[in-house]
């Protein structure tokens, strides 16, 4: 089940049948494609809408057209932003491939949004539309942009990330937007600036000319030139009061035209509570039943009207058994009367606003009692036509939170399965209390959900209600799926407080025993994949490797075959993150390039919010991190800005990492004010953190950042301060000496901090004792930045060649995985030191990143000198050579054959002038290929 984005709101409106020409206003918008903006604001019912939609279809021929009809709806930032990407690409493909992919999980983001994340909300879309901006700047081609209905959007970052994206839109692009009201910007600022086109209320209306052409030629009344002026003179031109007036004489005999102009008058509010009266009045009995028993849609289609009619009106009578749904739409459309065809197909319709509004509240006053069941109707109806939102709004509007608990009961697995967490918990939380004791799985979900964010005091008494009403669902499944989400409680908790999961390990083992006696359907292979994924977690924190490795890879095969879209996805990207904490980077690369490519392939169905975009925050931050470590910053970068992007999309908090590289990333990029704005996110972060953890992992990230920032610029010394506080705080560290693999971060924080407090022997004797666990567990990944600090403290005690001695043995332990940055990072001491070792490629690549005017020699694209330069596809395959992947495992990873896997290794060979593997290996390291 998936939320779909309506083509209809991106599609320019059909012209209404004899539409007044108006080439007074076709000049003034044709004057407005010199500037940036074009604002169409006047009241309801003025035409706005129907002068662009007709100006812009003259306007195709020339050049491309993007349209964008808003709803109240749209006040979601995410859904917003990927309306208006999706209405870019409609007319210029191109526009947004990246911005798209990143914004599909932007429904799954909680409507409301906590102060504390506006800021980074707003920084966010900024991010977004400046994306947006360059792509615009790209296309040569000039292209229109419109905004239809713009008054309904009533919040404020939406406006703020608007005006910035009005103010530096490029001069290929022109936008326009019509509204009731004026966007709360600096128009003043625009006019001056001369980037602001304005049409008006006082623009819009009917000239006498066009109120004749309207009413005698479009409406057919043949009316006398004073009746003419009369209405003129009476609407003041509104195009609307013009139409209801034009409806209302349609019924009328002509010898009493005059007499009902002359009587036409009031308040806007009044005539159009009159004019909707009478022309209401005036329909046959079946029109007004289908008039009044489809008022609760905001669109119709004919399928949804028979289920709406056909339930609805059993036994009145009034409904027109021979007529179908889409016949009286057709008819309906035909006669004028107030609906909006929304495609070229004339499949969907809906009211104009004004008629919806006054048809619902006639309904309310005559049949009140219909009202819930119309609305229960629909539910069912959407909920077959796949559209789960609308089916679930419809039951709440119905009041019958009973089928909205079921439907929730029904499909909510299906959400979970690929990862839309948070819209799980917003449908949960409009729940009561006795409809969720109803359906104790909803509690179950609840409780997963809220462990996955960290509330874990929430866990356990969501856990006690659902077990305390299971008799609803078969034993023993309710205790099954309560057993899983008790092994994540468990193993978050030793995550968090630094527990033994002891208690992990047997709540994972009774969760499969339950799953085993559990009915074979969707929600058991869900759980069944969620424990399987855990348990690997498990064996990861506890050290045990092999078993890791192992229960990655069936956690990965069977949530494949599950169809658990997000846990095939996320036991991808663990295991990636395992073979980086055990040293093999580039086999590390190959899983996240690998899982990236998965997630991006199922992010690919046109129209649908696909949640496993959950999953690209991950591999772009894991990837971000390994390319900054092989100083290959501008992919490091590129990732990083993904990485952030979708964090803060979907508003996790464990972006701690994002924040941490892309101020490191800056740095060495020489861009200091904005690696410092990183680090002053990163802090922020810390300080509003939901919980210990969080805050914790936050904090030491930072303190690492702000060390490395330090160390090169004496002005920046006042960052050394939080890490010396924290080292106050955190003395007991050192005799609890806690080096299991949950606590890496914060023991390699530990010795930086001992060390830049001249703490050197404390420092170098830690540093010894995280090498030993490392040689015990296999966790290879940070021995080279452990060396690297080992030998900077000798250095700095004096004993230059032990340090020598020590860097040598570091460098043959990272040059196969190309390490770079764990030694560049340390400095000036440690640049020193190196060019007093003996050249070769490796140091040579290690220098070179020291100084920014060598950079471009470790950016990617620069293939060293061969007789023949390797291909995009050799790289790829040399990456995998060197992984240790099979030639059958590489071409399940590329997806081709083994024949053609033989073929590129062919060619590798013959370029690289060596006979196997092994040479291969040793002369792509040599010539420094792999950190291309």
């Amino acid at each position: 089940m998936s939320t779909v984005l309506l083509t209809t709101k991106l599609t320019i409106p059909p012209a209404p049948p004899g539409i007044v020409s108006r080439p007074r206003l076709a000049a003034r918008l044709e004057e407005g494609q010199h500037q940036k903006l074009t604002l169409v604001a006047a009241p309801a019912g003025f035409g706005k809408t129907t002068l662009i939609a007709d100006w812009v279809r003259h306007q195709t021929a020339a050049m491309p057209v993007a349209w964008f009809s808003l709803d109240d709806a749209d006040n979601d930032p995410a859904q917003f932003m990927a309306y208006l990407v999706a209405a870019l690409q409609t007319a210029v493909p191109t526009v947004g491939q990246t911005a798209a992919s990143l914004l599909q999980s932007l429904l799954e983001r909680p409507n409301t949004t906590p102060q504390s994340e506006t800021a980074a909300l707003t920084a966010l879309l900024s991010q977004l539309f400046t994306q947006l901006i360059n792509d615009l700047a790209a296309q040569a081609a000039p292209m229109i942009l419109v905004l239809d209905d713009y008054h309904v959007i009533q919040n404020e970052l939406i406006h703020e990330a608007l005006l910035f994206f009005v103010e530096r839109l490029p001069s290929s692009c022109r936008l326009f937007i019509t509204s009731r009201t004026e966007p709360p910007w600096p128009l003043a600022r625009l006019r001056v600036k001369g980037s602001l086109a304005e049409i008006r209320a006082e623009d819009l209306r009917f000239s006498a000319d066009e109120t004749a052409a309207f009413l005698n030629e479009t409406m057919g009344l043949s009316l006398a030139a004073a009746d003419v002026a009369a209405l003129e003179t009476r609407t003041e031109g509104w195009v609307a009061a013009l139409q209801m007036a034009a409806l209302s004489l349609n019924g009328r005999h002509a010898q009493t035209h005059h007499s009902f102009i002359t009587s036409f008058a009031g308040s806007h509010r009044y005539l159009v509570d009159y004019l909707l009266d009478e022309v209401f009045s005036q329909q046959p009995p079946a029109t007004q039943t289908f008039l009044l028993k489809t008022a609760v849609l905001n669109r119709l289609t004919g399928p949804l009207c028979d289920a709406l009619l056909q339930e609805a009106s059993t036994g009145s009578g009034d409904a027109d058994p021979a007529a179908s749904g889409q016949q009286i739409l057709v008819a309906l459309e035909s006669a004028n009367l107030f609906l909006t065809p929304l495609d070229e197909e004339r499949k969907w319709y809906r009211y104009h606003h004004l008629f919806a509004e006054f048809l619902l509240h006639r309904l309310q006053q005559e049949q009140s009692v219909l009202v819930p069941e119309l609305h229960r109707r629909a539910s069912f109806w959407f909920e077959q036509a796949g559209l789960v939102d609308e089916a679930f709004r419809h039951a709440q509007q119905a009041q019958d939170m009973a089928r909205a608990a079921q439907l929730l009961d029904r499909v909510g697995v299906h959400f979970l399965r690929q990862g839309a967490v948070n819209r799980i918990l917003r449908w949960l939380e409009m729940l009561p209390e006795a409809q969720r004791e109803a359906y104790p799985r909803l509690y179950i979900y609840q409780a997963l959900v809220v462990c996955i964010n960290y509330h874990l005091e929430d866990v356990e008494p969501l856990l006690q209600k659902a077990e305390a009403n299971q008799q609803r669902l078969p034993e023993p499944a309710i205790a099954a799926y309560a057993a899983v989400v008790r092994a994540d409680l468990y193993f978050a908790r030793g995550l968090v407080h630094g527990f033994s999961h002891a208690q992990a390990v047997k709540q994972i083992q009774q969760a499969l025993d339950y799953l085993d006696r559990s009915p074979d359907d969707e929600v058991t292979r869900f759980f069944r994949g969620h424990i399987l994924m855990t348990r690997a977690d498990v064996f990861t924190a506890r050290g045990d490797l092999p078993n890791a490795e192992r229960a990655f890879q069936e956690s990965i095969h069977f949530n494949q075959a599950a169809g658990n879209e997000i846990l095939h996805l996320a036991s991808f990207w663990k295991y990636g993150d395992l073979k980086i904490a055990q040293g093999q980077l580039h086999r590390g690369e190959v899983l996240h390039q690998q899982g990236l490519r998965l997630a991006e392939a199922s992010d690919q169905t046109v129209g649908h919010v696909r949640a496993p975009i959950l999953a690209l925050n991950y591999f772009h931050l894991r990837l971000a991190q390994l390319y900054y470590e092989w100083n290959r910053l501008s992919e490091a970068e590129e990732h990083a800005q993904q990485a952030v992007a979708l964090f803060e999309l979907r508003g996790l908090w464990d972006r701690f990492g994002a924040y941490g590289v892309m101020a490191r990333i800056k740095w060495v990029l020489g861009e200091r004010e904005a690696a410092l704005d990183w680090l002053q996110r990163l802090d922020a972060l810390h300080n509003t953190a939901p919980n210990s953890h969080i805050g914790h992992l936050s904090k030491l990230t930072s303190i690492n950042t702000s060390l490395l920032l330090a160390q090169s610029d004496p002005a920046l010394a006042y960052l050394r301060k939080p890490a010396f506080e924290w080292l106050q705080q955190h003395e007991h560290l050192l005799a609890a000496l806690d080096l299991s693999q949950q606590r890496r971060l914060e023991n390699l924080v530990l010795v930086e901090v001992l060390m830049v407090n001249g703490r050197l022997q404390e420092a170098l004797q830690h540093a010894k004792k995280i090498l030993e666990r490392i040689n015990k567990t296999g966790f290879e990944g940070h021995r080279p930045q452990i060396l690297a600090t080992q030998v900077l403290i000798l250095a700095e005690q004096g004993q230059t060649q032990q340090a020598l001695d020590l860097l040598q043995y570091a460098l043959e332990i990272a040059e196969p995985e190309g390490y770079v940055r764990s030694f560049v990072d340390q400095g000036v001491p440690m640049q020193a030191l190196l060019r007093q070792l003996p050249i070769n490629s490796y140091r040579q690549r290690l220098l070179a990143a020291f100084d920014p005017d060598l950079m471009a020699t470790t950016e990617p694209g620069i293939v060293p000198v061969l007789p023949e330069p390797l291909t995009e596809r050799e790289l790829e395959v040399l990456r995998l050579l060197v992984s240790g992947l099979k030639n059958k495992e590489m071409a399940e990873s590329l997806v081709v054959s083994v024949n053609t896997i033989r073929f590129h290794l062919k060619n590798l060979y013959s370029k690289l002038h060596v006979d196997g593997r092994t040479e291969a290996i040793a002369k792509a390291h040599t010539l420094g290929l792999l950190n291309q």
